[in-house]
């Protein structure tokens, strides 16, 4: 039986609030195909990890539920989650693959896809799998207008990225295939992941609060400051327990038209960190959010 995989992201014991438009959305292409299709959900966790609460799965279709166990997926990594399931798809090559475009979605997806040289579509706004081929509407133009695209799949499985918020959760009372739940399969699988931090450009040492009254400042000598919407004439290394900057990062070379996009903000972060203290604090603006970075 054709599968089709929803990688689900969650936070402690409840999957975030994007998943249920995510499922409800693959159960209406996996009904629509002409040979029978299996909804599977994917979850990525630590051994001896408190699954989340799986009554909404089978509320909305999901036949089989996959628990990717390994010590690396305690916390999100761009190389634990790519090397697992790279593993898993060599075990049962899946039709589609589809998870939510959030940080963690749009960061591994289109690396899973260059690894394992599958089509992949990011961004879409609805999706459909017909004739070997993978239909997604994008909108354009800041929303004026929309496209749809077709990939061809030749036979691989299809990668995409789909953009929550645009069909919102399904109501509690309805099932996304108006068809009565089926028990959920559950199969453990512990995959293969070689621990290998010169892969990684970023490792997770701490979340902090928020809040930045909360955040602890003082803890970094240094401070890097930026994010969306912020020139490059405007990025600034601040000292804790100042608000006033006390030094320029040398990137007036960076076209501030390009503060839009993440790649400008990555160049900030590969330009100044290298010559900054350990360790240091990086927070952004949009949405504020603060990292520690030390050497890896």
């Amino acid at each position: 039986m054709a599968e089709i995989w929803a990688v689900l992201e969650y936070s402690e014991t409840t999957f975030h609030e994007h998943s249920g438009e995510l499922l409800a959305e693959l159960a209406e292409v996996a009904q629509r195909q002409q040979t029978p299709t299996a909804l599977c959900a994917i979850l990525l966790i630590a051994p001896d990890t408190t699954v989340p609460d799986t009554t909404v799965l089978t509320r909305l279709g999901v036949q089989h539920l996959y628990l990717l166990e390994h010590p690396l997926l305690a916390y999100y990594t761009t190389h634990g989650y790519v090397s697992a399931l790279i593993w898993l798809i060599q075990q049962r090559t899946p039709a589609l693959i589809a998870t939510s475009a959030t940080a963690n979605g749009r960061d591994w997806a289109p690396r899973l896809a260059a690894r394992l040289q599958l089509p992949s579509v990011p961004g879409c706004l609805g999706l459909d799998l017909y004739e070997d081929a993978l239909f997604a509407l994008h909108s354009v133009y800041e929303g004026r207008a929309y496209t749809q695209t077709r990939t061809a799949l030749h036979g691989r499985t299809g990668l995409v990225t789909l953009i929550p918020g645009v069909r919102g959760t399904p109501p509690e009372g309805l099932g996304a295939i108006n068809q009565a739940p089926t028990p959920l399969a559950t199969t453990h699988f512990t995959p293969v992941i070689q621990q290998s931090y010169g892969q990684e450009r970023i490792r997770r040492l701490a979340i902090q609060a928020p809040s930045p009254e909360q955040v602890e400042l003082d803890a970094a000598e240094k401070i890097v400051a930026g994010g969306r919407g912020v020139s490059a004439q405007r990025a600034r290394v601040y000292v804790p327990g100042s608000i006033s900057p006390v030094a320029s990062l040398a990137l007036h070379n960076i076209p501030a038209a390009c503060a839009r996009h993440r790649r400008w903000w990555q160049s900030i972060l590969i330009a100044a960190l290298p010559s900054l203290p350990w360790p240091t604090w990086v927070c952004s603006a949009t949405p504020t959010r603060y990292y520690r970075w030390q050497p890896g």
